[in-house]
């Protein structure tokens, strides 16, 4: 199994509140509870919902976060978007990749592969290089 995926899996049980609510605080503690472990930063794929024997589980699949951007290169990104006049939502639009991404690396600096910095960079006329040493 690649080291950067994971799974958790939680007993579903529902205490009145929408199934939606549940979901998320299962997220969250899925997260919560991988980033004690691991002292690393887990993002949430997709989650499964089955029943099994009379019983409601849920499965949520994580993915950990493996690039750490430059904070430079995120100014420089917010910078330029600022001077074109884009929304963050227009930049994310222009560049293929959903704006909690982009969010989650200004907020974060982090991102999921170096893809994402790279369409971001290129949606607003930035020339990026990386050089592996």
């Amino acid at each position: 199994m690649n080291k950067n995926l994971t799974s958790k899996i939680y007993k579903y049980e529902s205490d009145g509140r929408k199934k939606g609510s549940v979901l998320n605080y299962l997220k969250a503690c899925a997260v919560s509870e991988l980033k004690k472990e691991t002292l690393e930063t887990w993002e949430v794929l997709n989650t499964h919902v089955y029943t099994f024997d009379g019983e409601t589980f849920v499965t949520i699949n994580l993915e950990k976060y493996t690039t750490l951007l430059p904070a430079q290169l995120m100014k420089a990104l917010e910078r330029r978007r600022a001077d074109l006049g884009l929304s963050k939502h227009a930049l994310c639009q222009k560049a293929g990749i959903h704006h909690s991404t982009y969010h989650k690396m200004l907020n974060k600096g982090i991102a999921t592969n170096l893809n994402i910095a790279y369409k971001l960079c290129e949606a607003v006329d930035i020339e990026i290089k990386f050089e592996l040493k």
